[in-house]
């Protein structure tokens, strides 16, 4: 992903940096086309918040709609509701948004290798709570798909006139090789060294977003 749309961003969770087997990133560069779906919403990044109110994911979806979209993505974004408890995002809602994220895969092309947790190579996502006030969640140990950027999806109450906020996701990872670290860091992209200092591309797993329940 071409670093000059990327941008210095703080992950969730404290750096930790162990002898040689757990990391969790601080710091990365998030791609504004990388993560458009996010960023294309939420126009700035991390914590940052969008103060456009009206009809978000309508005129977003009608964005999309109206651009010339290739037969086949290069990227999938994949939306997870997994913590959308209280239904936010219904059918509809739903299909809309994967209207834009589609938009957004097919515009990119780049080639994300897979991340494979398992043989004593572990990676536990770790991302800013789409539902929780100032909350992070970090998953169990699982496999991330190659070509695949995930985004935890949800719906909370946020400030008045403030549409949705989100921000790309870190990890915390153990490893037995350099090869499979590197590419957990990295995920295809030579250029992503893990640290915004000395990276000229990125490799991200995903992130989350969420927009304020009170808005139409």
């Amino acid at each position: 992903m071409d670093s000059r749309w990327a941008v210095a961003i703080r992950d969730p969770g404290d750096a930790e940096l162990g002898p040689g087997s757990h990391f969790c990133r601080r710091e990365r560069r998030v791609s504004s086309f990388g993560l458009g779906i996010m960023t294309a919403i939420t126009l700035r990044f991390g914590e940052s918040k969008v103060t456009t109110s009206h009809h978000l994911l309508a005129g977003l979806a009608a964005w999309a709609a109206v651009a010339v979209i290739s037969p086949a993505a290069a990227v999938t974004i994949e939306f997870n509701y997994d913590f959308d408890n209280d239904g936010f995002f219904f059918e509809e809602r739903r299909d809309l948004l994967q209207v834009a994220g589609d938009y957004v895969g097919n515009r990119l092309t780049d080639s994300l290798t897979a991340i494979e947790s398992g043989g004593g190579n572990t990676f536990k996502p770790k991302f800013l709570d789409p539902i929780a006030t100032n909350g992070s969640r970090q998953l169990d140990a699982r496999s991330i798909p190659e070509e695949t950027l995930i985004i935890y999806t949800g719906g909370r109450a946020l400030p008045s006139q403030v549409a949705g906020t989100g921000g790309p996701g870190g990890f915390d990872a153990s490893w037995t090789s350099q090869e499979w670290r590197d590419n957990a860091f990295n995920r295809g992209q030579a250029g992503d060294t893990g640290f915004p200092s000395t990276s000229t591309d990125v490799g991200p797993w995903g992130g989350s977003i969420w927009f304020g329940t009170g808005l139409n």
